[in-house]
C-alpha cells in the first residue's frame, strides 16, 4: 500500500510540474515587452491591395500576407516583435504603387499605424 501511495504522489507531482512549466512559458510569451501591434490606414480615395512581410512573434522566418483596404479604412494586421516590417501596395483605380518599403515599427513597441496616402 505504501508503494502505491508513493507512486501516485510522484505521478501527481510530475503532472503538476508539467502544467506549471507550460503555464510559465505561456505567461512569458504574453508578457513580452517588445511586441508591436501593426495597423494600416488607407488615406487614399481608392481601394488598395497591400502585401505585408513580417516576422511573427517568437519566430525567425518572415511571413507574407496580403490584404485589401477600402478608402479610409484603418485595420489591424499583425503582431510582431521584430524591428522592421516590409510593405508593398498598389491602388486598384489609378495604378498608384508603393514600392517595397522597410518600416521601422520597433522603436516604440506597442502600436504602430502605417498610413498610405495617394498625394
Amino acid at each position: 500500500m505504501k508503494l502505491r501511495t508513493y507512486l501516485t504522489r510522484c505521478v501527481a507531482i510530475i503532472v503538476f510540474a508539467g502544467v506549471s512549466h507550460e503555464t510559465a512559458i505561456a505567461s512569458l510569451v504574453v508578457q513580452r515587452q517588445n511586441v508591436t501591434k501593426v495597423y494600416v490606414r488607407n488615406d487614399c480615395r481608392e481601394v488598395v491591395d497591400l502585401t505585408l512581410e513580417y516576422r511573427p512573434v517568437g519566430e525567425t522566418r518572415f511571413r507574407t500576407t496580403k490584404y485589401v483596404f477600402s478608402p479610409g479604412e484603418n485595420g489591424y494586421l499583425v503582431n510582431t516583435d521584430n524591428l522592421y516590417i516590409y510593405i508593398t501596395a498598389k491602388s486598384r483605380d489609378s495604378a498608384k504603387e508603393w514600392r517595397r518599403k522597410q518600416v521601422n515599427v520597433g522603436e516604440d513597441p506597442g502600436k504602430h499605424t502605417h498610413r498610405l496616402t495617394c498625394s
